[in-house]
């Protein structure tokens, strides 16, 4: 690309010296030539109006001088037409050479922005990086707690419990979860709520119990849902859970209590 500026500009260099070695060489041309026709008058006058007197020779005279001049004005007349057709054959390579700088100037800019564009995508990238390294990380524990939700008869509460595996500070904004009798991961999850509750790095945190109503007819079920945290700057993450729930011997625990254990569908959804 320098080399293309560099080579403009010899180009233009050339050209103006090239203009004004031929423009001195067309001026000198019109004034060896006029002097030519001023000497030849003077020649013409000598012979011509030799043997002529008075009035006669007077005539003679001006009439060779008229032509001499009018040669001369010819002749400058020539000279100007070749210079202005000089440069202005100049001035065409001229503006060649500007539109191609205007070209180079229109690439560099171009240039430019993507070498901005190529910048702006570093520093994102190196943003995410941080933000990957320095953020909450909240993922659900193997076992919930399944229990009679207290007062309110055919519904269960389920307490789930989340470690706070990153590097980061984290609140818990909200959970939500379904019940489910074939682990199918929903559209929409009838059973929330909204919280703030802070977990520090490397702890583990217990977000609100929340009651549901289970499955009709079968003691086997699956509890889907997510938890939405909140770390760095206002940053939002959902970690998902399926659990499996299985009825607990009654000798260990009463008739109505459960254990969910996490449990991998295909369905479920990866963490963000």
């Amino acid at each position: 690309m320098i080399s293309s500026i560099i080579c403009a500009v010899v180009l233009t260099i050339v050209l103006l010296g090239f203009g004004l070695f031929q423009h001195a060489n067309y001026h000198n041309d019109a004034s060896r030539n006029a002097a030519h026709y001023s000497e030849n008058a003077k020649d013409n006058i000598a012979i011509k109006c030799l043997d002529l007197t008075g009035q006669a020779r007077s005539d003679c005279a001006n009439e060779i001088e008229d032509a001499a001049r009018a040669n001369e004005r010819d002749e400058y007349d020539l000279y100007s037409q070749k210079a202005m057709a000089l440069w202005t054959a100049i001035m065409g390579g001229m503006a060649v050479v500007g539109v191609s700088l205007s070209g180079v100037g229109v690439y560099l800019i171009w240039q430019t922005f993507g070498q901005s564009q190529t910048a702006a995508k570093a520093a994102q990238d190196t943003h995410h990086s941080y933000i990957a390294n320095e953020r909450a990380v909240f993922r659900p524990i193997e076992e919930a707690d399944i229990s009679d939700a207290p007062n309110r008869p055919h519904m269960l509460r389920f307490e789930a419990k989340v470690d706070n595996r990153g590097r980061g500070n984290g609140i818990i904004k909200k959970i939500a979860i379904i019940a489910s009798d074939n682990g199918e991961w929903p559209q929409d999850f009838p059973n929330e709520i909204k919280t703030s509750h802070f977990v520090k790095t490397g702890s583990r945190g217990k977000p609100p119990a929340i009651d549901f109503k289970p499955p009709e007819g079968t003691e086997i079920f699956f509890i889907l849902g997510y938890i939405e945290y909140e770390t760095l700057v206002d940053l939002r993450y959902e970690s998902y859970f399926c659990y499996w729930i299985h009825p607990m011997p009654s000798e260990i625990i009463s008739p109505h209590s459960h254990t969910a254990r996490m449990r991998k569908f295909p369905s479920c959804p990866e963490d963000t």
